[in-house]
């Protein structure tokens, strides 16, 4: 009795080439996403996600800045890389230097912000966050004013090296007597806890410059 059932032959996939990414040309270090990895970016979400990375610098190491750049070798972003699912924390999607006068612009348009919500110079109480990472613009940076006293917290590697120079100081609007630095465990001494030393948490912070 015949089968009323006709098996047939799967279909061969066609392969399809894979798209080459541009290298881009710039003397800075880079990376270069995957096609259609770039969209996130144009809605200027801070973070770049470790898969979508196609090409990136020799030598590459973390907390260096990188430039960011789709598969056509375009420019989209600026910012800080790091080891992990996260790889590059964004600070700017325009080319610009990372410089003292953006750290200046950033800390000023934060501490404006604070103004009109009534957090600073208020009334009310001398307390405030002055800097949210990426509410801010400034994905892994921590900044707590506690009246004439400053406390900063590194959650990045990026802003853990940027840290001497992020300190507000005269350049910022309020000028802040003291701004302490917390010291806490190096970010990526929590992924690799067994192969580097860690730093007691609850060590005394130190001075700005010092």
């Amino acid at each position: 009795m015949p089968s009323q059932y006709h098996h047939r032959r799967p279909h061969r996939r066609e392969r399809i080439a894979p798209t080459p990414i541009a290298t881009p040309d710039t003397n800075a270090k880079y990376v270069s996403l995957y096609p259609g990895k770039s969209e996130s970016l144009g809605r200027f979400h801070p973070w770049v996600f470790s898969g979508a990375i196609a090409l990136k610098s020799d030598n590459l190491q973390e907390g260096e800045r990188v430039e960011v750049y789709d598969a056509e070798g375009n420019f989209l972003a600026i910012g800080h890389y790091q080891i992990g699912s996260i790889a590059v924390r964004v600070l700017s999607f325009e080319r610009e230097a990372i410089d003292e006068a953006f750290w200046t612009t950033r800390l000023s348009e934060a501490y404006a912000l604070r103004l009109t919500l009534d957090l600073a110079e208020s009334q009310r109480g001398n307390i405030y966050r002055l800097v949210h990472g990426e509410g801010d613009r400034l994905p892994g940076l921590v900044i707590d004013v506690y009246g004439q006293t400053a406390v900063m917290q590194a959650h990045s590697v990026g802003m853990h090296y940027e840290r001497e120079t992020i300190g507000p100081d005269e350049r910022h609007p309020r000028h802040h007597k003291e701004c302490l630095l917390q010291i806490g465990d190096h970010p990526t001494l929590q992924s690799r806890p067994r192969t580097r030393k860690r730093v007691p948490h609850r060590r005394r912070p130190r001075r700005c410059g010092h």
